[in-house]
């Protein structure tokens, strides 16, 4: 009877010793899989803010040319502030000292 015993309590540490492994490997294989798509959601959110920056950079081009070629502009109605930056953009010498008049001819000459 004590055989029988000591063979059951054998199987079931036995028993217990195997689900414990199979608990610690299946742990194991989660936290692989949850850094490799850790991982990947950080590549991926590299790459995504990566497109943002260019898609930003690219529009603000576009504005910058669109203020170069637009001719239609009426100078008279924007500000000094407004139109020394605009004459910044276009890189006109000593636009800082003009006045209003010689700024908006100072911008008409270089479109």
């Amino acid at each position: 009877m004590n055989t029988a015993v000591a063979v059951v309590e054998l199987i079931f540490f036995i028993l217990a010793t195997l689900f414990m492994l199979y608990m610690c490997i299946n742990t194991i294989i989660t936290d692989i899989k949850i850094r490799k798509q850790k991982k990947q959601l950080d590549e991926a959110l590299g790459e995504f803010c990566k497109k943002i920056s260019n898609a930003i950079i690219v529009e603000c081009e576009k504005q910058d040319n669109k203020e170069v070629k637009n001719e239609n502009i009426d100078y008279d109605k924007m500000s000094i502030s407004e139109l020394k930056k605009v004459a910044k953009n276009k890189k006109i010498k000593g636009y800082y000292n003009l006045h209003k008049k010689e700024l908006i001819k100072a911008i008409k000459e270089t479109v």
